[in-house]
């Protein structure tokens, strides 16, 4: 069985149809195949549904919970590095859309059945009842868990340096070989950035390049990143979903940080992977607006434009590294 669920490459023949809306693929046009068991076969091999891309992202909107679905193209999908760069776009752009749907879905409220009250006993009553009349406290932010370092780890060593984390992704980025990508991170985790041995957080460094892997939970779509980034920079909204459209929601949101007279970038790289950890943490499980916009303008106040665009690919779980678990 393939180590991937999806695959992706230009109809080379045109005879393919596709599995949602039955019509063939047309030759040279990009689909995508969904990898399942071959009920035919007694070896158990694999064989390849077909679909339009459009069509396999409808399939992904009327499918169960349960059901497997593109989101992290790099691990998902078979052959993305063969892609050209817009259809890359177009595809990050459907799971954006995808995501988002999905997301409004559960947050959707359902009719409560009303449910019969039972008496409880006096001196349940008492404990841990509110008096009538009672305002809830607003909870103003969630506290972060404690941040574990590696034993006799200095958190102010260079190779701890965010500034650091990026050069190396942006390293990652440019190499087109999976081997030389491998070669470059294990470069840096045995060398360090001062060539005389790594003396970083190692633990926290896989954490935070393997933000597809090791997930946290931000309540985050884009949609929604650019609704409280346009208020944190006093800009306008629908600008920023134009830019949006260019399938990049870290660099629309470097664009108007670099813009903003309000909340503008700092000019010097200070920040630590510790602190931004951190932040992250605290983020993480968030769902009202006003909790989630007081710790975006937290970790914006301290982050320079190219900072912030990193911070929104870890939230967005995408380095746009074009590597995977495998390849680290």
């Amino acid at each position: 069985m393939s180590s991937f669920p999806f695959c992706a490459e230009y109809d080379k023949r045109g005879q393919a149809k596709c599995k949602k809306c039955k019509e063939k693929c047309e030759k040279g046009e990009l689909r995508i195949g969904k990898i399942v068991t071959n009920p035919f076969s007694e070896s158990g091999g694999d064989m390849k549904q077909w679909h339009h891309v459009n069509c396999i992202f409808e399939t992904f909107k009327r499918a169960r919970a349960t059901t497997k679905k593109i989101e992290d193209p790099v691990d998902d999908i078979e052959g993305w590095e063969n892609l050209e760069e817009d259809d890359q776009k177009k595809i990050r752009a459907l799971i954006d859309d995808l995501q988002n749907e999905i997301a409004n879905k559960k947050t959707t409220p359902k009719k409560q059945t009303p449910q019969k009250k039972t008496p409880s006993k006096a001196g349940q009553q008492q404990f841990g009842k509110k008096a009538a009349g009672t305002p809830d406290k607003p909870r103003v932010s969630r506290v972060p868990s404690a941040v574990r370092n590696d034993p006799g780890m200095d958190p102010m060593h260079k190779d701890n340096s965010f500034r650091e984390f990026r050069r190396l992704c942006a390293n990652v980025a440019e190499e087109s070989s999976y081997t030389g990508k491998t070669n470059i991170v294990a470069t840096f985790l045995k060398n360090g950035a001062n060539k005389d041995g790594f003396q970083g957080d190692l633990r926290l460094w896989v954490k935070l390049l393997l933000p597809g892997v090791i997930k946290r939970v931000y309540n985050l779509q884009s949609k929604q990143l650019i609704k409280l980034f346009s208020q944190l920079f006093n800009t306008n909204q629908e600008e920023m979903l134009e830019d949006l459209e260019q399938g990049d929601i870290a660099e629309t949101v470097r664009n108007f940080f670099e813009q903003s007279a309000m909340l503008p970038p700092v000019k010097k790289a200070t920040l630590s992977i510790q602190d931004v950890d951190q932040f992250l943490e605290e983020l993480t499980g968030m769902t009202r607006e006003e909790e989630q916009s007081y710790v975006l303008k937290k970790i914006a106040k301290r982050c320079t434009a190219n900072d912030l665009k990193m911070v929104i690919r870890l939230i967005k779980g995408d380095l746009r590294i074009n590597a995977g678990a495998k390849h680290m």
